[in-house]
């Protein structure tokens, strides 16, 4: 199943909230021009009985009997999910002005106790310029730990004072150690992040997350380490050496690894799939559906 590109556009506006009323056009012609059976969402049907839906239409299509051509099915779930999401927010809140807002802001604490909270935007998360310098917000409290939270639907991008540019992915937590780029570079991760490593030859930088130690000296990569699933780390440039208590690997590029209670395995992956979070394009085929598939989506 093909999905044109200006259909895949619209929806990202849509779920993004700056679609105009040409993109929600699109959808809907598009939406039209398919002979199904589904259902008519009235606009006044609740919230939740709407996710509700949409994930027991995922699931039955999970559970369905495997046919000769899987990729296919799978192609056309993730545009079937796609569509639906999209289609959904803009027939539900047809009259809302555009919010590029993510969510509420990013939450920044410190080891003192203190808290902000930094406001970001769609429009700023896609503009692939623009980073938040994360140096303003560590003066004088170079000594100090910072951590980084985003909820469900928050994004977040920023650069370090090393030079290394990070993407932050919902429900994720980032800590930046005392004293980064003096003696070390280490940072712990909990979630989804992509990194592009800074090179500093005398300073190797670290990812710390559940189970494991990432060590490079420039490179760029995408670390996935919830708490309750198997990290995944997927290389793109460099090399990196992957540590757990048990285990050693030496990744590189075009490798994912997969970290299973410390027991490493690595496997060639589409690359191209496991980032595409940090330009807001969600993939529902990248994995079986998995609950994290949703984190990075605005609540409908």
């Amino acid at each position: 199943m093909h999905i044109p590109k200006e259909v895949q556009d619209a929806i990202q506006k849509v779920n993004s909230g700056i679609s105009k009323p040409e993109d929600r056009a699109i959808i809907t012609d598009w939406y039209n021009s398919f002979d199904d059976s589904s259902a008519v969402v009235d606009a006044a049907t609740n919230e939740e009985e709407i996710k509700s839906r949409i994930l027991q239409a995922i699931n039955k299509r999970r559970s369905a009997k495997p046919l000769l051509r899987p990729l296919y099915f799978r192609i056309a779930a993730a545009a079937s999910a796609l569509l639906v999401m999209g289609y959904l927010a803009f027939r539900l809140y047809p009259d809302q002005p555009a919010d590029l807002s993510i969510q509420a802001g990013v939450h920044l604490n410190y080891t003192d106790g203190e808290q902000q909270q930094i406001n970001s935007t769609m429009e700023a998360f896609l503009d692939s310029t623009a980073f938040d310098n994360l140096s303003a917000y560590q003066k004088n409290r170079s000594e100090q730990l910072l951590t980084l939270s985003t909820a469900k639907g928050q994004l977040y991008k920023f650069v370090l004072n090393d030079g290394t540019k990070i993407w932050l992915n919902a429900g994720s937590k980032l800590t930046i150690m005392p004293a980064f780029n003096e003696q070390t570079r280490t940072v712990k991760l909990i979630g989804e992040a992509y990194f592009e490593v800074a090179k500093n030859e005398k300073v190797p930088f670290e990812v710390i997350s559940d189970n494991q130690t990432i060590q490079v000296l420039g490179t760029k990569f995408n670390v996935k380490a919830y708490h309750d699933e198997a990290s995944i780390t997927h290389l793109y440039e460099g090399k990196i050496a992957l540590n757990t208590p048990v285990q050693s690997e030496i990744v590189l590029p075009g490798q994912a690894v997969i970290n299973e209670l410390g027991r490493l395995e690595a496997k060639q992956e589409n690359q191209s799939i496991s980032k595409e979070w940090t330009s807001s394009i969600f993939s529902f085929f990248q994995s079986e559906y998995d609950r994290h598939t949703y984190q990075s989506l605005p609540v409908l």
